[in-house]
């Protein structure tokens, strides 16, 4: 590969970390659905000339691909205390400001709130899953007054408005008119189709360090959650509880306790509906959350350079978007285990002085132990599954750095990355392609 074209991809990398990562309030899912309808709402508004046109609708319907559906049925929603899909379409039609996109649940006032909560007791709101949608990401919404109708439909991304309808006419989205600037269907920055670890690590190498400042803010933001659930509990407490627990000496006080502590209290925060942005990477808040502490405070505790920190943020986000452009932004298996989880291994291995062969060999260890876990929805619960995540790829990079890693020729795993993640593909499309089918039958049942 020439000099012009290893710096035509860094150059690339570097443009699709900043396209990636995005703060978000709440799980970004309902956020998700919330911007949709938001959307929905503006063009009614901007065609019509009706303002306030949450007071006007008849009908609100919002249908849901699989994974969008098990993503946003469980999660508390920031400010309310409460969950639910109908809660979220509803605070969209209140809030109807496309502008805030994944941050529209900051700071909800009471009235919103109870605006919201209207609409939804006047049986004006009806969210269902399409198991056969058009896209994995998939959310159709349709606005209803008792004279005209609004239609959008987003996919493949949480802020992607690929399509706009008023009355049945397209309503292009453009600063004068219609929904939201961010409109017209985005691709990937960079693609990494194809490419191998070494490609990546060096990428991340050749960024001049000056332009990767920026991801420290993901450490920081992503952080803050984390204290701020250890003072105030919210969420499952998971982070709360094993501060406890290191306390009474049931776990050690080491890196590994120190990392599972700060990335469930920063999962029970997001989780539990505390007001606070995160950081999110490849469209997932938790997967920025597993991706930016483990990192963070093994270079604290390592007393690694500022340099160092960030180039392994930098690997450490680029390999989850290696891992999402191939399986996709939702999958059946935990993202965070297969994709976060990933990123984290092969960063920390970077990050102390390993060899390529030792990233690989990391990436290998943890595909061994994790590729399994499924994804059975955003819920409280997910904070045991980001610790598991976490520290068990810290410790896959450590182990690796020892010269204990799983050999290619075992199960899943392969030599490198690219064949790696092949074999993850393989897994989710030809042998769970049921799975989200079967998880929303068990939703739907719990809320008989």
């Amino acid at each position: 590969m020439s000099q012009d074209i290893k710096k035509s991809f860094s150059e690339g990398c570097l443009a699709l970390l900043r396209q990636e990562l995005k703060p978000a309030v709440g799980c970004t899912e309902p956020a998700a659905i919330a911007l949709a309808v938001a959307r929905t709402m503006e063009v009614l508004q901007q065609w019509t000339g009706i303002e306030e046109a949450a007071n006007k609708l008849t009908s609100l319907e919002v249908e849901l691909s699989g994974n969008i559906y098990k993503n946003a049925y469980a999660v508390t929603i920031p400010g309310t205390g409460r969950a639910g899909l109908e809660l979220s379409a509803a605070l969209g039609a209140v809030l109807a400001d496309s502008k805030k996109e994944l941050l529209l649940f900051e700071s909800l006032t009471a009235e919103e709130i109870a605006g919201a909560q209207e609409l939804i007791a006047g049986h004006k709101v009806k969210v269902q899953a399409v198991c056969e949608a058009a896209s994995p990401f998939y959310i159709h919404v349709t606005a209803k007054t008792a004279e005209h109708a609004a239609e959008t439909w987003t996919e493949d991304n949480h802020t992607n408005l690929v399509k706009a309808l008023f009355d049945g006419r397209c309503s292009q989205p453009n600063e004068e008119r219609g929904p939201g600037r961010s409109g017209t269907a985005k691709t990937a920055a960079c693609s990494l189709l194809g490419r191998e670890m070494g490609e990546l690590v060096e990428a991340i190498e050749q960024i001049p360090i000056e332009e990767l400042a920026f991801l420290e803010e993901s450490a920081i933001m992503n952080r803050n959650m984390a204290k701020a659930e250890l003072e105030h509990p919210a969420g499952l407490g998971l982070g709360h509880r094993l501060q406890e627990l290191m306390k009474h000496q049931v776990l050690a006080n080491d890196l590994i306790t120190k990392i599972r502590i700060e990335v469930a209290a920063a999962c029970d925060g997001r989780m539990g509906g505390l007001p606070l942005p995160v950081m999110s990477t490849t469209g997932s808040g938790n997967q920025g959350i597993l991706v930016s502490l483990p990192i963070a405070i093994v270079a604290e505790e390592k007393s690694l350079s500022k340099e160092r920190f960030l180039r392994g943020l930098a690997l450490g986000n680029l390999t989850t978007a290696y891992v999402k452009q191939h399986i996709g932004k939702l999958a059946p298996i935990c993202g965070c285990a297969i994709a976060a989880g990933l990123g984290v291994s092969a960063a920390v291995a970077w990050m102390m002085g390993g060899s390529l062969a030792q990233i690989e060999g990391a990436a290998r260890n943890m595909m061994a132990n994790l590729a399994g876990m499924i994804c059975d929805g955003a819920k409280d619960g997910c904070a045991l599954k980001l610790t598991s995540s976490a520290c068990e790829s810290v410790l896959a990079a450590f182990l690796a750095l020892g010269g204990t890693e799983v050999g290619p020729q075992e199960g899943i795993v392969a030599q490198g990355l690219k064949g790696i993640v092949a074999n993850l593909v393989i897994l989710c499309q030809e042998g769970m392609p049921n799975l989200d089918r079967t998880m929303i039958g068990i939703l739907q049942k719990k809320a008989v």
